[in-house]
């Protein structure tokens, strides 16, 4: 009965575990790459607006990442000036993962 109750333990995640933690902000740190790229590059921003599904795929996002991606950050992204001058790429690379850290 003791080996299945620490078997069973080791299975079992609770929010608070640091691996679930690191988990998320691994999630949260590939959604926060693609916008700080997306905005310094608007190459890259265009690849981004137009086909949210290959960066996913090619950035092996989740679902959810996926749908965050295709949501909240493109209308972010939208929203930018064209292009983004060089002197508040910083700060919009700033607000946009401020933002997507308010997503998780």
């Amino acid at each position: 009965v003791a080996a299945l109750t620490i078997s069973m333990a080791v299975l079992w995640h609770r929010p608070d575990e640091p691996s679930l933690k690191l988990e998320i902000m691994r999630d949260m740190d590939k959604l926060i790459d693609i916008s700080n790229r997306a905005v310094a590059d608007y190459g890259f921003r265009q690849a981004v607006l137009y086909g949210a599904t290959d960066i996913a795929n090619k950035w092996s996002l989740s679902k959810d990442e996926a749908a965050l991606l295709s949501g909240t950050v493109l209308t972010e992204l939208r929203a930018l000036p064209v292009p983004v001058q060089p002197a508040d790429v910083s700060t919009e690379q700033a607000r946009l993962a401020e933002i997507i850290k308010g997503l998780f």
